[in-house]
């Protein structure tokens, strides 16, 4: 069954008291063993957590189908918490320290997944020849005024060899908000334009070679000869 998503108030909003939800944190990452305490010190515990959830994403997580997105083989924020932590703090308790230790301790874990070429996991899965990606899928969530399981479209993130999958689910998305940063750039010109029309020429000049070195950051957006000719020969195929 997957865990349900929990729609969380800030710790603020909640009213929390921050010593109570480390001290519950700290206790569900001893007791999962990640961490201790020595001289009632708690010891670093990142390390271990980012290689918890790097060795669930690559023993878990491999999505070779559609289809196979909307099962658990793709994970959410709330189904990757529940996997490596399984009695730590629970999100649908009444205790609103608990509530929000369960929040922390979640979005610790799944920052560790990334789609960034930084992001740990995603790093990781290079002698894989695996890359992460993130769809949007529908997954039951926990609301907390009603206090029942609802569902919503949930953010799931999974890791994949496949070309269609990878095209779709990380390549296509980067090269949208590539797309956007470009029609935000052309907005800031024709404002400028707009109220200052004698800079056009020079204005022109300068987006030009931002432009010739936008195209120098993306070469594979300019394929060689052999590489047009390849793929002329297959549109036409």
């Amino acid at each position: 069954m997957s865990t349900p998503e929990f729609v969380q108030p800030t710790a603020e909003e909640l009213g929390a008291d921050d010593e109570q939800v480390k001290e519950i944190c700290d206790q569900a990452l001893i007791n999962v063993g990640w961490c201790t305490r020595i001289q009632g010190i708690l010891q670093p515990y990142a390390q271990a957590a980012k290689e918890a959830v790097f060795t669930a994403v690559v023993a878990n997580h491999q999505v070779d189908t559609e289809e196979e997105i909307e099962t658990s083989k793709a994970f959410s924020m709330a189904e990757l918490y529940g996997e490596l932590m399984p009695n730590g703090p629970q999100f649908d308790s009444r205790d609103i320290n608990e509530q929000t230790a369960a929040l922390i301790l979640m979005q610790d874990l799944w920052g560790y997944t990334t789609g960034s070429v930084s992001g740990y996991v995603q790093r990781g899965l290079e002698e894989e020849k695996l890359v992460l990606c993130e769809a949007t899928t529908m997954r039951p969530f926990f609301n907390p005024v009603v206090r029942r399981k609802e569902s919503k479209k949930t953010q799931v993130r999974f890791a994949s060899s496949n070309h269609g999958l990878v095209l779709k689910y990380y390549c296509a998305p980067a090269g949208t908000k590539y797309v956007k940063a470009a029609k935000r750039y052309q907005a800031q010109l024709d404002m400028v334009v707009n109220r200052q029309p004698a800079i056009r020429a020079e204005l022109t000049a300068q987006a030009a070679k931002f432009l010739g070195e936008a195209r120098k950051e993306v070469p594979l957006a300019v394929p060689s000869k052999a590489a047009q000719t390849a793929l002329n020969s297959g549109e036409n195929g």
